[in-house]
């Protein structure tokens, strides 16, 4: 190593770049290997000493120097902040300490006792505003979040003597040697100055924003210097640019504008001109297109900003839209033009007379009129005056007229006088105006006057004419308007006024108030209008209508019929025409078409009777052999066995059968007998107590029948089923409950009124009322819902003849049905029943135990009837009861085994229905042998008819199939004692409630039994 050191020096010297004496030094160390470079490692260290005491001298100079300067710049900082008025401050954020200058002391508003060391203390004591310390804390974190670049906010500070303050804080981040932060220096200005300058600036654009914005104005600047150029939204808008439209210079801007190619040089000019000074301002108007077809007239004013040197810097301006300005300047040229153009084609002449001056000038046309020379000229109005030839009983007048004008009484002088140019009189028409200085006093007096003598005369024909017509329309009955339409005068007749319920001194200043005020029902008015639209239109000959309306309060139906006038040009000038009150003809004809409706319902109800009656007579020829087959059968059968109560079932499903086709007879009203006082109340009374145990929970039912001891001619059961069905009705219509009102009492009408089913007559009635709070009816079906087999049911719920069987009996009983329905709230079913008086006592006391059946002796009876299985039941049902009964299948047979020998008979059942010779014609035959023979005619369709005709062909008793025994045997022997006379104990009349209990109970044998025998 001693042999390669000395070799090697030069190389280390050059690669690490070390001072030669460093070097020296390295060399001696390696000398120290050996005795031979130890001497020359001293030596060398040495000279190095040597070296390193001159290079450190050398430094100290140095260092000296630059720390004189260091102090110098700072000085030279320190008198620039002083003089910038700016604060210094640094911050430690790994120690938080802060150091602040005076003046950064100041400008953060700490007090001057307070001692500032650490960032801590500074926000402490610090005058920052509240809501910008948020700010400042977020500024500070993310500044040694990155690490990197300064902080740069605007704050406000408030100083202990409560005076704000805007500052700009501004610093630089220097990093340690791990990278993190270890020191922000920064400097705090104060800007309050140029925030409220900003303010103040900001303030000034607002109001000038909303200022052109109020003048509907648009403003622009060209920047001369930079060329842009700036266009408000407005000016946009009025040029036809999209509101984010930009313009990349002044020339782009010039291109695009819409200017109406031949207003585009004059522009150009007058622009150039401003911008070389020739001119001090810019403003011109001129045309441009802001969209395709569209000619709009615009105003561009502008001044030129030059520097110091008169060099333009800027050009600003405003621009508006003048279009209406220019129409209405070009409107108001045209409109002296045609008004001159007017005045000389009407023929008027006119006046003008200044009063300061007294000239008075009138038109060659206005001394023509007066009779005056051509050319003639006149000292003064009283000069005028003078010759003027006026009317001597019109001078006065005149002299008013213009008197009560100067006063300020009218607006405008306007007069009709008469005058005697050359011995003729002719009617002038004068219309004049005073013009006013300031003061009030009159100035000038100017006018025109028009030559109106035809018009007069035609007038005056006119007014003759008619008051001719007035008394011919008012001969008819009619009134009548003529509207004058170029003047827009409306006159009304007075027998017009009458029927619109006006008062007879009315007058309308136009149509327009006349139809205002004119009594429309609601709803009219505007087929009125269209039918007056179309007229004018020429889409009608005339007008020819009738609508309603409403003078009093009270609705009326009228006739109007009107023609309007045209002029050659087919553009209508008057609209006259006449009106006729037609309300009595409106409520006939209305009547009629109820009536018509009334009699299409009936002979619909009279077809549905018909084939009801049809089918009840066949099904009950089977329900009569049923329900007495059954009830033969009961009679042998023992009690409790499985077959008696097969047989009770069979039983139970006839009666129910039976009690089905005496609803369709109800419905048809076919099954309308004999009819009887019946004591209304009662019947209701017992049919609700039969109702209230068989509503459905959540019906509270209310009784108030108060009634009395009213009556209803008809029958108890037909009521019965009525009150049942419309009690029915109403709790299908509450299906989640509500309450049953069901009430009863007299009511007196005293006038007609209509009701859904007819006219309520004037009368005594028993009203039958059931209310309910369901769902109601909707209007478009409520005329539908007495239609047979009309339901709102779903399929298999209900059969669409509760409300039919109803509508059936109460016709039948010459009663009516008013429905009264909200939908949502319910309905009320009113049934008026026409009153028969009272029951003499109560039919409570009328209540007997039930007859007993009366048995036979043996007399001798002949049954009739085609089916031979209702004859073969009523002959052995007959012996059973004590008589010799003899049976026919065809009643020509009957009829000649009862001609055979009259006298083998006491008594005889038919049938009346039969082929061949029907059971009316069977007994009148009979009856023309034997006059008193005992007769009972028996039909499962006994309608009115078939009663009046058995009736007058003799049948002593008259009695609907089916009939049970206990039926059976009762009418034969009613019609025995009819034979033999009256008894005392067939006075009294079985009840509902006896009828309902014989209906329910079939006779058995054990009864037959228990009935004495008839002698």
């Amino acid at each position: 190593l001693p042999h390669f050191v000395p070799r090697l020096y030069p190389l280390i010297a050059d690669f690490f770049d070390l001072p030669r004496f460093l070097t020296f030094a390295v060399a001696a160390l390696a000398v120290g290997w050996g005795t031979t470079f130890r001497r020359r490692a001293e030596a060398a260290l040495r000279r190095s000493e040597l070296e390193l005491r001159d290079a450190g001298s050398e430094l100290e100079a140095k260092v000296a120097g630059r720390t004189a300067e260091l102090r110098c710049s700072e000085e030279r900082y320190a008198r620039a902040l002083d003089a910038s008025n700016d604060g210094l401050w640094e911050w430690n954020p790994l120690t938080d300490e802060l150091f602040i200058s005076p003046r950064a002391r100041q400008l953060f508003g700490v007090p001057d006792d307070v001692e500032i060391r650490t960032r801590a203390d500074l926000k402490a004591h610090g005058g920052f505003h509240p809501e910008d310390r948020p700010h400042i804390d977020k500024a500070f974190s993310e500044c040694l979040a990155t690490g990197s670049g300064g902080i740069d906010i605007e704050y406000r500070v408030t100083n202990p003597a409560g005076e704000l303050s805007w500052v700009r804080s501004r610093g630089k981040v220097f990093l340690g040697s791990h990278g993190q932060p270890t020191l922000i220096t920064g400097a705090l200005t104060n800007i309050t100055e140029r925030k409220r300058a900003q303010a103040a600036l900001s303030l000034s654009k607002e109001r000038y924003a909303r200022a052109m914005e109020a003048a509907e104005e648009g403003h622009w600047e060209w920047n001369v210097q930079t060329d842009e150029m700036f266009l408000s939204t407005r000016m946009k808008e009025i040029l036809g640019f999209a509101s984010d439209a930009r313009f990349t210079s002044r020339a782009d801007f010039f291109a695009r504008q819409p200017i109406h190619p031949d207003d585009r040089q004059r522009v150009d000019e007058a622009r150039e001109a401003s911008l070389a000074g020739t001119t001090p301002r810019y403003e011109i108007e001129y045309r441009v297109s802001p969209r395709p077809g569209e000619v709009r007239w615009v105003r561009s004013r502008g001044k030129v900003f030059h520097d110091d040197d008169e060099r333009p810097l800027r050009i600003s301006g405003s621009l508006s839209d003048i279009t209406d300005r220019k129409l209405a300047d070009e409107a108001l040229r045209c409109s002296e033009e045609r008004y001159a153009l007017a005045v000389e084609a009407s023929g008027e002449g006119h006046w003008d007379w200044n009063i300061a001056t007294d000239e008075y000038y009138c038109s060659p046309r206005m001394l023509e009129l007066y009779g005056f020379p051509p050319g003639t000229t006149f000292k003064g109005r009283d000069d005028f005056l003078a010759q003027f030839p006026f009317h001597p009983e019109d001078r006065p007048r005149w002299e008013e007229a213009v008197a009560a004008h100067f006063a300020g009484k009218t607006v405008r002088f306007d007069i009709e006088i008469r005058m005697v140019p050359r011995g003729e009189t002719r009617w002038i028409h004068l219309t004049g105006l005073l013009t006013r200085d300031s003061s009030g006093k009159p100035v000038r007096w100017t006018g025109a006057v028009a030559d109106i003598t035809e018009r007069r005369c035609t007038e005056d024909a006119l007014r003759l004419s008619e008051q001719r017509y007035a008394l011919a329309m008012e001969a008819t009955g009619d009134g009548h308007w003529d509207w004058n339409i170029p003047a827009d005068k409306m006159y009304v007749s007075p027998l017009l006024l009458e029927m619109c319920g006006l008062p007879a001194d009315s007058v309308f200043a136009n149509r327009s108030e006349w139809v205002e005020r004119f009594p429309f029902y609601p709803g009219e008015r505007p087929r009125y209008a269209q039918a007056i639209a179309d007229h004018f239109a020429g889409k009608t000959d005339r007008v020819d209508m009738e609508i309603r309306i409403v003078p009093h309060g009270e609705t009326h139906w009228v006739h109007m019929t009107g023609r309007c006038s045209r002029d050659t040009s087919g553009t209508p000038i008057r609209w006259a025409g006449s009106m006729t009150d037609v309300t009595a003809r409106r409520l006939a004809e209305e009547e009629l078409q109820r009536m018509e409706h009334q009699l299409r319902q009936a002979q619909r109800f009279e077809a549905m009777g018909t084939l009801a009656g049809g089918i009840a007579h066949d099904f009950n020829n089977l329900l009569g052999a049923i329900l007495g087959y059954g009830e033969m059968a009961l009679r042998d059968v023992p009690e409790g066995s499985r077959l008696r109560r097969d047989v009770e079932s069979m039983m139970i499903a006839g009666e129910r059968g039976r009690a089905l086709v005496d609803r369709i007879l109800a419905f048809s009203r076919s099954g309308v007998g004999e009819r009887v006082a019946v004591h209304v109340e009662e019947v209701m009374r017992e049919t609700l107590a039969l109702l209230s145990a068989r509503l459905p929970r959540g019906i509270l039912i209310e009784e108030r029948l108060n009634a009395g001891r009213a009556a209803v001619m008809g029958d108890a059961t037909q009521i019965h089923q009525v009150l049942m069905n419309l009690v029915t009705n109403a709790v299908q219509a509450m299906p989640s409950g509500g309450t049953l009102l069901v009430s009863l009492d007299r009511v007196s009408v005293h006038a007609p009124r209509a009701a859904v089913t007819g006219t309520i007559a004037a009368r005594d009635y028993v009203v039958l009322e059931v209310a309910d709070t369901g769902s109601g009816i909707r209007s478009e079906i409520l005329e539908k819902i007495f239609d047979p087999f009309f339901t709102t049911k779903e399929v298999g719920v209900g059969t669409g003849l509760g409300l039919s069987l109803v509508h059936g009996i109460v016709t039948g009983l010459g009663g009516l049905i008013d429905v009264a329905t909200v939908v949502g709230k319910g309905s009320v079913f009113s049934v008026y029943l026409p009153r028969a008086g009272d029951v003499t006592t109560p039919s409570q006391l009328e209540k007997r135990a039930e007859p007993e059946t009366r048995r036979g002796g043996h007399e001798r009876v002949l049954v009739v009837d085609d089916e031979e299985s209702l004859v073969r039941l009523a002959t052995e049902t007959l012996t059973e009861l004590g008589y010799t009964a003899v049976g026919f299948t065809a009643s020509t047979t009957a009829l000649e085994a009862f001609l055979a020998d009259p006298a083998q008979f006491d008594a005889v059942i038919t049938d009346e229905s039969m082929p061949g010779t029907s059971g009316s014609e069977l007994i009148r035959r009979m009856r023309a042998v034997r006059p008193t023979m005992p007769i009972v005619l028996v039909s499962g369709y006994l309608s009115p008819t078939v009663v009046r005709r058995a009736r007058e062909a003799g049948a002593t008793e008259v009695r609907k199939k089916p009939l049970s025994a206990r039926e059976l045997a009762a009418a034969l022997d009613a019609a025995l004692r009819a034979a033999q006379g009256p008894r005392i104990e067939d006075v009294a009349l079985p009840t509902l409630s006896d009828r309902a209990a014989e209906q329910r109970r079939p006779v058995t044998a054990a009864d037959s039994r228990a009935r004495p025998t008839r002698r």
